[in-house]
């Protein structure tokens, strides 16, 4: 019988099975999903995807910039982002190369009423 690795967990004991890694897609996943998804291209050195949006007026960055953080967040990705006025860069993925999560938060911050403004997302 193989022994199972035990990894501890702060406060609550160990956990008999290791954490799921995350994998990063290969360049044709990444390329299919980003023609479905105006303005995001993949970045340099390729292991990041990225976008410009341009808000309105100088408030909606201060709304924009948490929305952007918590969406992340929920889908599990790493974010990067550079604010200056009303430009937000967004860039997701790392090192790591790009993920299934970060494909998913680059879908749900196009799906919102941000990029949805006219001239929000630019190239």
């Amino acid at each position: 019988m193989r022994s199972r690795k035990v990894i501890p967990i702060c406060g609550r004991g160990t956990r008999s099975k290791p954490y799921p890694t995350v994998s990063s897609l290969k360049a044709e996943r990444i390329q299919f999903t980003l023609s479905a998804l105006p303005g995001w291209t993949l970045g340099p050195p390729r292991q990041r995807v990225e976008c410009f949006f341009r808000l309105a007026a100088e408030g909606d960055t201060d709304r924009f910039v948490p929305f952007v953080l918590s969406t992340c967040r929920d889908e599990g990705s790493v974010v990067e982002m550079s604010v200056r006025e009303n430009l937000v860069v967004v860039r997701l993925g790392g090192a790591g190369g790009v993920t299934a999560a970060d494909l998913a938060a680059a879908q749900a911050l196009s799906e919102s009423r941000w990029a949805h403004a006219v001239g929000a997302v630019t190239m």
